[in-house]
């Protein structure tokens, strides 16, 4: 018998996403709103679907901030396994992380 070593096929992703505003946390967490990402070559039969995971570049305030898929990101399904995920090329988006407000009672005597 011959011995064979089968490689995992690399998917990679299209499409487009949104984030939703984000108020400062101190975190990078980007949270998706609209969702329209694709994994662009896997078998059209196979079980694989993507779980993105979202960030922003920093953590500061600000507007049109970029934000793009993480390495936290995974594949899931039960052919997630037959593939290795790249985010080679993967598509990104620009969000805003705003200042929490800060609010006041001031009573006048």
């Amino acid at each position: 018998p011959a011995d064979f070593t089968i490689t995992p096929m690399v998917v990679t992703v299209g499409g487009s996403f949104t984030v939703m505003e984000k108020i400062h946390d101190g975190t990078t967490i980007a949270t998706i709103d609209v969702n329209a990402l694709t994994l662009l070559t896997p078998v059209a039969s196979d079980d694989v679907t993507l779980n993105a995971v979202m960030a922003f570049d920093s953590a500061g305030i600000g507007e049109g901030k970029p934000v793009m898929l993480t390495d936290a990101s995974t594949l899931t399904g039960a052919d997630a396994g037959n593939y290795t995920l790249s985010l080679e090329g993967a598509p990104t988006t620009t969000g805003t992380v705003r200042l929490r407000a800060i609010g006041a009672v001031i009573y006048l005597q």
